[in-house]
């Protein structure tokens, strides 16, 4: 394995004990054949983005004596991070009235049954903020009155919550008319956060996130991600078509997750997203602080043949 290290990033792991050990212990023993830089990428969202990273690391993988050992050699990369957003969503707030002195407290999620929507802030040089405008009753587009971003100030609504979670927006009404009116706000939201991913391309490549939901990811979590991706590559978890061995007891497909995966420890269901804390797998679809394959995966792994390389 070669590791290719975004630059500008401070919190890449010193060390990938956890995830040798892991695979030595199923009988494939990974050598490090070094580090290389590639340049860096804020956030990775798209298919697009994905496979500029993946040009950036062919190209520096070209230059170093790794490439003599392809296909048997795989880039561990480290990224910043990988979130997803949801766009422009639009909250409505009805029969305000403007004045000095005047604000209201505007909630991203106003649905207790849903969990809270966090703001698209830090994350890439995309902004929170969309739109804000403010329309009397009964008026028109004509009468709509801008409400400027520096009048919207990004709050924690809900208690606890860490350093960079934002889930509600305070808007200064002083300036409007103190007649009543609506409020339309539009924002951009973190879908998710994912903590890797496996690249189909020339080198095959486990995306490492150094960074996830506005922390740095530790020591610990980074060697479990790299096992958990470079598994993918590897054939994990196996859906068992031929020549793959047969799939593990607790395989699943999709289910809140992409790709195959394995639930042990987890209740049967069709949706495994935000589960990890009950996982017995370093295989299951979210980071977790499992570091190993379980017993029925690790049956898998030993099996897997390897003779054609990394995919």
């Amino acid at each position: 394995y070669l590791e290719a290290k975004m630059r500008g990033l401070s919190s890449i792991t010193s060390q990938l004990n956890t995830y040798r050990g892991e695979f030595n212990k199923h009988h494939i023993d990974l050598q490090s054949e070094g580090t290389m830089q590639v340049p860096h990428r804020p956030n990775m969202e798209t298919n697009q983005q994905l496979q500029l990273f993946s040009n950036d690391i062919l190209a520096e993988y070209n230059k170093t004596i790794a490439q003599q050992k392809s296909p048997y050699c795989i880039a561990v990369a480290y990224t910043d991070q990988l979130a997803i957003i949801d766009p422009n969503i639009s909250i409505y707030f009805d029969n305000i009235k403007g004045g000095e002195g005047r604000s209201i407290i505007v909630e991203t999620e106003s649905d207790l049954s849903k969990p809270p929507k966090f703001l698209w802030n830090d994350v890439d040089n995309q902004d929170w903020f969309v739109d804000c405008y403010y329309i009397k009753k009964g008026g028109t587009d004509a009468d709509k009155i801008s409400i400027p971003k520096n009048q919207c100030t990004i709050n924690q609504a809900s208690s606890g919550l860490p350093s960079g979670y934002y889930d509600s927006i305070r808007i200064d009404l002083s300036s409007l008319p103190s007649k009543k009116g609506d409020i339309i706000l539009i924002v951009n939201c973190v879908k998710t956060m994912r903590g890797g991913c496996a690249l189909p391309t020339v080198v095959p490549s486990a995306v490492v996130c150094t960074r996830a939901w506005w922390r740095n990811m530790s020591e610990l979590e980074q060697n479990n991600i790299a096992i958990h991706e470079v598994g993918h590559k590897i054939g994990m978890v196996s859906n068992g078509n031929p020549p793959l061995p047969d799939s593990p007891k607790y395989f699943y497909s999709g289910s809140g997750h992409n790709g195959n995966h394995c639930y042990n420890g987890i209740t049967p269901n069709t949706n495994y997203a935000g589960m990890g804390a009950a996982s017995q797998c370093v295989m299951f679809g979210e980071v977790s602080t499992q570091s190993s394959f379980c017993s029925e995966c690790a049956e898998v792994v030993k099996k897997l043949d390897l003779k054609s390389g990394l995919k």
